[in-house]
């Protein structure tokens, strides 16, 4: 399953909920809503001729409007090249240095790091400024936290992220590894870029089962987790996950145009184009090999959760007072606008309708729920509810993720 496939699929199980259900307790970011995303539009002839070919083969394979594809085919190996690395090796951002590297790691090989310029070796990191790591969600590049890393440099943060094993421009693997495994190898990692405990763990999406692992296996190197958008140890069962109805629906529907995403994000220029970058490169390595390189990612997904609530984390507070930051999205909000574009494809049947109403309607209060629930890890914690962002806050809102860290850096146990 290819990169904006996946994103479908993330947006319709994966997310959390809608703040359209108050939170007495809860500290809100107001937010202005985006405005509605435009249409795709029509294929051009200014295309050359292997472009066009590009697009048209990725129009009939399916999966994607003509703005998706010809974007996928202007960074592939049937367009041009592009003249810039996906991040630029070193760049300034408001005179913000931000740069990556491969790290050679035992075990794994190399793996890509993107961070800024503030390292320094040394034995230990300071328990008052410690290593913010943000740890991307399934599937996902460290590329996507770049607006993170520019907006929480200015404060002399060591702050890094990563691809994946088996990611982005990390070295590849055929092991499926869970949670548990990802979270070692993020601490071998750690190790290996000599970044020094202790750290502020950051966790997007299924990333939240990651850094929660990693407490659970290194607990006195953490002092702090921000939980952005998270997956619960329940989510499977209780938001009744997969739900083919929603797949089926989407075929052909450029998810980031019908949910806003073009208009909403808050990245620069260079920023976005890593992005869009790296999921075309993502189609054209599964175009090209047959392999989708985020498979090994995924195909634990549901055991590492089950494992996860065996934990019992939740019951045992398990960061006892160290802060915990909870970030929830307005998924049910994004997943409305996901679904109008499907059925203006024409792709939702009668029988699919119902499904996806029905999990619409329950959606909500589930995933409110499972948020909350979060709470339970620390005796302290803040839940901050966006208004509009969706699943990808750190594209759509970067500032509410630099907002729920420096709660988190304010309240680290002396």
């Amino acid at each position: 399953m290819v990169a904006l496939l996946r994103h479908v699929l993330t947006l319709a199980a994966l997310g959390s909920a809608a703040s359209a259900i108050p939170l007495a307790s809860s500290s809100t970011l107001d937010s202005t809503a985006p405005p509605t995303a435009s249409t795709s539009p029509a294929p051009d002839s200014t295309l050359s001729p292997s472009l066009l070919a590009c697009v048209e083969s990725c129009l009939y394979a399916g999966g994607h409007y003509y703005s998706s594809c010809k974007s996928f085919c202007e960074h592939s190996s049937h367009g041009p090249k592009p003249t810039t690395t996906a991040i630029p090796a070193a760049h300034h951002h408001n005179q913000t240095l931000i740069k990556s590297r491969n790290v050679q790691v035992p075990g794994q090989g190399s793996i890509f790091i993107l961070e800024n310029e503030r390292h320094v070796t040394s034995s230990s990191s300071s328990s008052s400024s410690p290593p913010i790591v943000l740890v991307p969600g399934l599937g996902d590049s460290a590329v996507g936290w770049a607006a993170v890393i520019r907006l929480l440099s200015p404060n002399s943060h060591h702050v890094m992220s990563y691809d994946r094993l088996g990611l982005g421009r990390s070295s590849r693997t055929n092991l499926t590894r869970g949670a548990a495994t990802m979270a070692s190898e993020l601490h071998a990692l750690l190790l290996a870029a000599e970044i020094p405990p202790p750290y502020l763990l950051v966790g997007h999406s299924y990333a939240g089962a990651i850094v929660r692992q990693f407490v659970e296996q290194f607990d006195d190197e953490v002092v702090g987790l921000v939980l952005v958008d998270a997956n619960h140890e329940d989510s499977v069962e209780r938001l009744q996950w997969p739900n083919e109805a929603w797949a089926r629906a989407s075929v052909g529907v450029d998810v980031y145009a019908a949910t806003g995403v073009y208009e909403a994000e808050k990245l620069t220029k260079d920023e976005w184009d890593a992005v869009l970058r790296y999921q075309a490169e993502d189609l054209l390595e599964a175009d090209e090999t047959g392999v989708d390189p985020t498979d090994s990612d995924a195909a634990e997904y549901e055991s590492s959760l089950l494992a996860l609530g065996k934990l019992d984390q939740l019951e045992r507070h398990v960061m006892g007072d160290r802060p915990v930051g909870i970030i929830m999205a307005d998924i049910t909000r994004e997943a409305t606008r996901l679904l109008a574009a499907c059925e203006a494809a024409g792709n939702v049947d009668a029988a699919d309708r119902a499904t996806i109403e029905a999990s619409l309607k329950r959606l909500p209060y589930v995933e409110i729920g499972m948020q909350y629930d979060f709470r339970r890890l620390s005796e302290s914690s803040r839940i901050v509810v966006s208004s509009y962002t969706g699943h990808e806050v750190m594209i759509w809102e970067p500032e509410l993720v630099v907002e729920q860290v420096g709660w988190v850096m304010r309240n680290l146990v002396k």
